[in-house]
């Protein structure tokens, strides 16, 4: 999990070096988060849904990478 934090603090910082518009900034950080959603994304949802939330971002993402 501290390797998911760690890739996402440092696509924040490269996207404030590299890129000029939030907009622009956000893909970059986006990205390079998008690999990187069970360990940081579960845990968001977590925290901020409760266990009906974690339950409801197991489902979607599970259905998502499933699908063609």
């Amino acid at each position: 999990m501290l390797a998911g934090w760690l890739v996402v603090g440092l696509s924040y910082v490269y996207a404030f070096a590299v890129a000029r518009e939030s907009d622009e900034r956000g893909a970059i950080v986006l990205g390079s988060a998008f690999g990187n959603t069970t360990y940081v994304g579960y845990p968001l949802a977590h925290l901020a849904f409760g266990q009906a939330g974690f339950t409801l971002a197991v489902l979607y993402d599970r259905l998502v990478l499933s699908s063609p």
